[in-house]
């Protein structure tokens, strides 16, 4: 009976790694180009910019290639080809790059219909392996169901006597962790998932602001430019304000499909496009070109100009705090010091598990939503920290474009045309009103 049980355990073991084997097999096929990883000092730089490598020590001022001692990590020694490992965080990677497209959520009338729905719980649970966060969490739930599986399968085999022995070793108690470091330890982690929660959605509410202050100053700016500038100016005022509103977009969120290229052509025509693209910073050349407009004018008087240099400052503004948050991320030590403490938690959980429920099966799949909640809350910051790539800023952008085009359509109307009120208008007052308010 124990050498049928050890052949059978056997048996799993190999069925487990060979399922595992095949999974990961499947999974890297879909991400098969070649990614070069430099290694030095046990650290590893992907799709770096020379500026970054060299910043971080991998290549020389005024040379190209990697410094001497640079070497190429492989399966086994220096190879060119990626990992297995490299190739399933690499998918992961490429997914959670070209899903954030898809966060810039704008809503109507019968989106906020359909969110407050009462049908929402079970909606939400329905999709809940279709969540964009979930998915792109499959490495490291995945990693935490292996850890699960392994330690269930090793004190399956020594609860059943079944496990042969190892270097020598004969294991008679199944391997397990007390509950008390974890029920101690999880109120910090809670105070520290809360804690960057709480700080990157401060970070994209902050960068969601300034976007509302750069249109309302942009709508103001063009509104103002109908208004007091020449009729010769007007034109070229609103073209230069749509202009910067394009332009301050393709700073904080690139658009590699031309568009952006297309409508500064319409807009100002391709000589200066090419100026503007030349221009060390786009946003800074954009406002200063409609500061420039606004001080040719000779018709308007110098305290009209200051309250067009208001709104110019405001965006000015706007666009420090935009770039202040792009550059600088919620401090590494505590975002690394968190990943830390919430890997080795989750990661060591399925021990506990083990000594709590018996070493029973059920502690598989209590790990493996214990890691998908607490990794996706740790995901949910990483995805909002940089807001700018989930921001509709697009949406703005379309805003702002339309909104200026309908005022300066709406001022190039014919002078002479009437736009008094009309005579069948409804009076502000009734005739009982006026009398009450004329005693």
């Amino acid at each position: 009976m124990g050498k049928e049980m050890a052949n059978m355990s056997q048996t799993m073991i190999l069925s487990m790694l060979l399922c595992f084997s095949s999974c990961l097999d499947v999974v890297s096929g879909f991400h098969s180009s070649g990614v070069s990883i430099y290694v030095i000092n046990g650290g590893s730089f992907r799709g770096m910019t020379d500026a970054q490598k060299r910043r971080g020590g991998l290549i020389h001022r005024g040379k190209q290639g990697p410094l001497h001692g640079a070497t190429m990590m492989g399966a086994s020694g220096p190879s060119k080809d990626p990992t297995v490992w490299d190739r399933l965080v690499e998918n992961s990677d490429q997914y959670k790059e070209d899903s954030r497209m898809f966060r810039r959520t704008v809503f109507d009338e019968d989106d906020w219909k359909k969110f407050r729905s009462s049908g929402r719980l079970l909606n939400n649970l329905f999709t809940l392996f279709s969540s964009g966060v979930i998915r792109g969490l499959w490495v490291e739930v995945g990693l935490v169901a292996s850890v699960a599986m392994s330690v269930y399968i090793f004190n399956t085999l020594v609860l059943s006597g079944s496990l042969p022995t190892i270097f020598g070793y004969q294991f008679e108690d199944p391997v397990s962790l007390p509950a008390i470091p974890f029920t101690l330890s999880s109120p910090a982690l809670a105070l520290l998932l809360v804690f960057r929660t709480n700080t990157v959605y401060a970070r994209w509410n902050e960068a969601r602001t300034a976007w509302a202050r750069i249109e309302v100053h942009l709508c103001n700016l063009g509104r103002q430019g109908c208004t007091y500038l020449e009729v010769e100016q007007e034109e070229e005022h609103m073209r230069r304000v749509i202009a910067l509103a394009h332009t301050l977009r393709q700073h904080f969120q690139p658009c590699k499909d031309g568009s952006f290229e297309a409508r500064i052509c319409d807009l100002l025509g391709k000589k200066e496009l090419d100026r503007l693209q030349k221009a060390n910073d786009m946003p800074i050349h954009a406002i200063s070109d409609i500061t420039r407009v606004v001080r040719r004018s000779q018709t308007i008087d110098g305290s009209t100009k200051a309250r067009f240099d208001l709104h110019l400052d405001e965006v000015t503004s706007a666009l420090v705090i935009c770039e202040r948050l792009k550059k600088t991320p919620v401090p590494l030590v505590y975002t690394r010091h968190t990943g830390r403490f919430l890997g080795l938690w989750i990661l060591t959980l399925p021990f506990a598990l083990a000594n709590e429920l018996n070493s029973h099966f059920v502690m598989v799949p209590i790990a493996t939503l214990v890691a998908v909640f607490f990794f996706g809350i740790e995901e949910l910051g990483i995805q909002i920290e940089e807001p700018f790539s989930i921001l509709p800023i697009d949406d703005v952008i379309e805003t702002i474009d339309s909104r200026l085009c309908q005022m300066q359509c709406y001022t190039c109307h014919d002078e002479d045309e009437d736009r008094s009120l009309g005579v069948d208008m409804s009076p502000l007052f009734d005739e009982d009103a006026q009398t009450s308010r004329g005693r």
